[in-house]
């Protein structure tokens, strides 16, 4: 039986001006290197876990400031400075208690891209704030119909030449159906161990 594909990222592309960026200089400035820690703590965890995006609810919250000894208080005025400058989506953050951004996101569809090329990719477009026009095309979406040419690309592909009709309109309707990332993942599995 084939395994749950992977949603996280064993490793992340990392600037090498890090360090002379201007919104990190100001963190470094502000924070000093518990500012960087946290933010680098951070976007591990975000790239570790999801690949895009981190539910930074109270229990993490709480494991995040354990883990690098911060008080609640700290914890909360650096995340309201990484908010600020926008090294994590404030808008996201406010409406989800989520933690992305622009540039997260496209570091990660970069790193996914062999694996794209195998399968498609799902995300949630709840916390996908990339535009069409920048979303690669094996990054596909659950719960949307799927038949524009560069996401439809995928679901043909996967089809054998000797499926039927009807057999090929049901699995693009199970797969343009799903509600979540896990449906979709779960759909498009049970489609290559069929076979198609």
């Amino acid at each position: 039986m084939s395994r749950t594909p992977k949603k996280g990222l064993d490793y992340f592309p990392f600037d090498a001006d890090f360090f002379i960026d201007h919104k990190i200089r100001i963190l470094k400035a502000r924070f000093g290197a518990t500012g960087i820690c946290l933010y680098l703590f951070l976007l591990c965890e975000i790239y570790r876990d999801k690949g895009y995006y981190l539910h930074f609810d109270s229990d993490c919250r709480y494991t995040v400031s354990d883990d690098l000894n911060l008080d609640a208080g700290k914890l909360r005025e650096m995340l309201q400075f990484l908010l600020e400058r926008g090294l994590f989506d404030k808008k996201r953050f406010q409406e989800d208690e989520i933690l992305t951004s622009a540039s997260i996101q496209k570091r990660y569809q970069e790193a996914v891209k062999t694996r794209g090329a195998k399968n498609p990719v799902a995300v949630d477009t709840a916390y996908w704030l990339l535009s069409p026009e920048e979303t690669k095309p094996y990054i596909v979406f659950p719960g949307k119909y799927m038949d524009s040419s560069s996401e439809n690309r995928f679901i043909s592909s996967e089809l054998s030449p000797k499926e039927s009709k009807g057999k090929e309109i049901k699995q693009k309707e199970r797969i343009g159906n799903a509600k979540s990332v896990e449906e979709l993942e779960q759909a498009i599995l049970e489609r290559r161990i069929r076979g198609g």
